[in-house]
C-alpha cells in the first residue's frame, strides 16, 4: 500500500455477510429511486456510468459494524497516522456500452481525488471498496497508476497543461491513455477489499 498506493485483500467477507449487505445495500438504493420519482431531489451524484448512494453506514446495523472493522482500521491508522471514518455509500458502477467503440486505446477520465495543499504534503485519506460483484477486466475499468500518491503536481500531472476532452455524461475529463503507460487495471473477487490512496 505505502509503495503503490493500493492494495487488494481477497476474501475479505464471506459470502453470508456480503449477500446480506448486497440486500440491504440494493434495498436502500430502490428506496432512493422512488425518492427520486416521486419528486424528490438528491445530491453527490456521480456521472455515467456511477449511480451514488451515500450514507450507508446508517442502512443498517450489518453495514455498520463492517465499516468499524478493526482490521480496516488497523491499516488505515497506520498508513495515515491516525484515522477516522468520514463517509460510506454505495456506487454502482453500470458497464459503458460506448468503450466497445472507443476500444482498447479509447480516452481515460485520468484524475485524483484530491489535490497537493502544501509544499510538503502525504497521504490524507484511504479509499476502501467493498466489491460486490467480481471486478474484472471486462466490468471493472478502474486503472492505477502505481506510486503516484507519492509525485507532486504539476511536475507530472498532465491536467495543469492539457485541457483535456469533455465526453457527455462523464464526470472528468478524458486524457490519452498513453500518458500513464505504468497503469494497471485492477482485478478482485465478489468480496475482496480494495484500498485506494486517493492521491494515485
Amino acid at each position: 500500500l505505502s509503495a503503490s498506493g493500493f492494495a487488494i485483500a481477497e476474501d475479505f467477507v464471506g459470502e453470508d455477510i456480503l449477500s446480506e449487505i448486497e440486500r440491504i445495500a440494493f434495498s436502500y438504493e430502490e428506496e432512493l429511486d422512488e425518492f427520486t420519482r416521486q419528486g424528490g431531489t438528491l445530491n453527490s451524484l456521480a456521472g455515467h456510468p456511477l449511480k451514488n448512494a451515500r450514507a450507508m453506514y446508517c442502512v443498517d446495523q450489518i453495514i455498520q459494524t463492517l465499516v468499524m472493522d478493526q482490521g480496516i482500521y488497523d491499516i488505515a491508522r497506520r498508513y495515515l497516522n491516525g484515522a477516522e471514518l468520514r463517509d460510506c455509500h454505495l456506487l454502482v458502477n453500470n458497464p459503458d456500452t460506448r468503450n466497445k467503440h472507443r476500444g482498447r486505446d479509447g480516452m481515460v477520465n485520468w484524475h485524483r481525488d484530491g489535490k497537493w495543499k502544501a509544499e510538503e504534503s502525504g497521504s490524507c485519506f484511504l479509499h476502501c471498496f467493498l466489491l460486490l460483484t467480481d471486478f474484472t477486466n471486462q466490468n471493472g475499468g478502474t486503472l492505477v497508476v502505481p506510486g503516484t500518491h507519492k509525485l507532486k503536481e504539476p511536475d507530472y500531472y498532465f491536467i495543469e497543461t492539457d485541457p483535456g476532452e469533455v465526453v457527455e455524461g462523464n464526470y472528468y475529463k478524458v486524457y490519452p491513455q498513453n500518458y500513464f503507460p505504468a497503469a494497471i487495471q485492477l482485478t478482485a473477487r465478489r468480496g475482496s477489499l480494495v484500498l485506494i490512496d486517493p492521491m494515485c
